[in-house]
């Protein structure tokens, strides 16, 4: 088999989502078993009010998806890098999406095991995985600058699907604006008074989200316009 078309090796990101994937197991079975028998809070309104109900069971079941959801993805995303021509290329493209799936389930694994361990806790158990939501645009912004053209992270609209110089300037710019926007948001949960809602947090997110992607949009229109590479 050749150098571009070659089995995947085993990464560390490999061993940690088998790692996550356990854990979601093991907390699903003793969630299961030993989790509170009446209801457990699973949805919050801006205010923090439990709004939503779900009985152990219901819990349980969805860390066990979310456990079968984590290693597929990670398999599939394998199958697609060892099927690449530019191994050298995707093999990035792999780890940075494994990162982001990692982060995400991560994030919502803590959550739901954390409804289930301290329920009635109601806003004051939000704080940790709206930090994991910081963290995951860390990691995105991380590595997104750095990834090659793929069907599955990065700034994918015409321009940049049409010049590689306009995908790499506008997936370094959105990566520092990720990165950056992530890591004061971050830096900043702990002196956010959730007290009154999450409001300020969503609001954080939502500029950071649009405002990034607004500019990475903007530079890869600019670049493509004077590359003269560009594909027609």
């Amino acid at each position: 088999m050749s150098e571009d078309r070659k089995r995947a090796p085993f990464y560390l990101s490999d061993l940690a989502t088998l790692a996550l994937v356990a854990v979601q197991a093991a907390m699903a079975v003793y969630i299961y078993l030993r989790g509170p028998a009446g209801p457990i809070a699973v949805h919050f309104d801006l205010q923090g009010h439990p709004n939503g109900w779900a009985d152990r069971h219901a819990v349980a079941v969805g860390l066990e998806v979310l456990a079968a959801a984590t290693a597929a993805i990670n398999l599939m995303l394998r199958i697609w890098a060892g099927r690449r021509p530019g191994f050298a290329e995707a093999k990035r493209t792999l780890a940075l999406t494994q990162a982001v799936v990692l982060a995400t389930t991560t994030l919502v694994t803590t959550l739901l095991v954390s409804l289930a361990l301290a329920n009635g806790q109601g806003i004051s158990l939000l704080r940790l995985p709206l930090s994991f939501v910081w963290l995951i645009f860390i990691v995105l912004g991380a590595f997104v600058g750095k990834t090659a053209p793929n069907p599955f992270v990065g700034v994918r609209v015409y321009w940049t699907l049409h010049s590689r110089l306009a995908w790499d300037k506008a997936n370094r710019l959105a990566g520092r604006i990720f990165f950056f926007g992530g890591l004061i948001g971050l830096l900043a949960m702990p002196f956010v008074d959730l007290s009154q809602g999450v409001t300020v947090v969503l609001a954080g997110l939502i500029v950071l989200v649009i405002g990034g992607a607004a500019l990475a949009i903007f530079e890869s229109w600019r670049v493509w316009r004077v590359d003269p590479e560009r594909i027609p």
